[in-house]
């Protein structure tokens, strides 16, 4: 089963502060996420923590849209 929840470029900027909030982290979350974290990561490979936010920035300074998919496999 796949979900799609396709985000305009319209849609995304009045949500950008709220979401911001709920994906950033004090220096206390962020330690605590780390150690929950239990990817491994290569040295040219980043954080489940950083690359969201980073892609809602990208998306917004380009004015595009989101795309956001979860994919279950059986």
């Amino acid at each position: 089963m796949a979900t799609g929840s396709p985000l305009t470029c319209g849609c995304r900027a009045p949500s950008r502060s709220a979401r911001q909030r709920a994906l950033g982290f004090s220096p206390e979350e962020r330690a605590s996420a780390e150690d929950q974290d239990w990817l491994y990561y290569g040295d040219d490979e980043e954080s489940v923590l950083d690359g969201p936010l980073r892609m809602w920035r990208y998306a917004a300074k380009c004015g595009l849209g989101l795309c956001g998919v979860s994919v279950v496999i059986y």
